[in-house]
């Protein structure tokens, strides 16, 4: 569970960074890349911790079905935000607001 809050809140380092500065854009880069490898590994490995061994199946086919949900509508939504504000800069506050979303939401 630290790891998952630590990586929340590299999120909305990250998204801060890329919305707010004009530096190298490398350094968010790796922090999301990192978060974006971490945290789906340490949801999907607590699944048999949480979940009977007879409905694993069950659960992994809903949680792919989350995660898929999500990558679809973010992707969507950051689409339709990037189309309406003419900028990046107010995707990246929304992801940092879904960083602090998921911070708030593993307290």
């Amino acid at each position: 569970l630290h790891i998952v809050i630590f990586m929340a809140c590299g999120l909305m380092a990250a998204q801060c960074m890329l919305a707010f500065s004009i530096t190298n854009p490398i350094p968010p880069l790796v922090i999301l890349s990192i978060v974006n490898a971490s945290v789906p590994t340490i949801l999907r490995s607590s699944v048999p911790l949480i979940v009977h061994r007879a409905e694993w199946g069950t659960a992994f086919g809903i949680f792919e079905a989350f995660e898929a949900f999500g990558t679809f509508g973010g992707n969507l939504a950051a689409g339709f935000l990037r189309d309406l504000t003419a900028t990046y800069a107010w995707v990246n506050i929304a992801f940092a607001l879904f960083g602090v979303a998921c911070f708030v939401g593993t307290m």
